[in-house]
């Protein structure tokens, strides 16, 4: 990674000298352009941090939270599902074992 940063610094300064050499840029323009290069390179750097000190730790934390809730909703979910099943099954039962079911199927 260094390396690729010290290719790009290279590579810009050999642009910027020959836009100075050829007289499409003046040295005003030059100073402008790196003065807002700078900052904008100390804003990004200002976000990176802000974003590792400051949000990263309440993502993880909202991450780890919706962990558990989603492990609690599954298991509710499933209580809910076999309960369902269960129910099921002992209704069939019992309507099978009831006496109106007999008779109505006798006729």
């Amino acid at each position: 990674m260094p390396q690729l940063l010290f290719t790009a610094a290279v590579l810009a300064v050999v642009i910027a000298g020959m836009l100075i050499m050829m007289q499409i840029l003046g040295w005003e323009q030059i100073g402008t352009a790196i003065r807002r290069s700078i900052a904008l390179l100390a804003l990004v750097f200002l976000a990176v941090w802000f974003l590792k000190v400051l949000v990263l730790p309440i993502f993880i934390c909202s991450l780890v939270w919706l962990k558990g809730v989603m492990l609690k909703t599954l298991i509710i979910v499933l209580v809910a599902v076999v309960a369902l099943a269960s129910l099921r099954v002992l209704t069939r039962a019992l309507v099978k074992r009831s006496p109106l079911h007999h008779s109505r199927r006798g006729e």
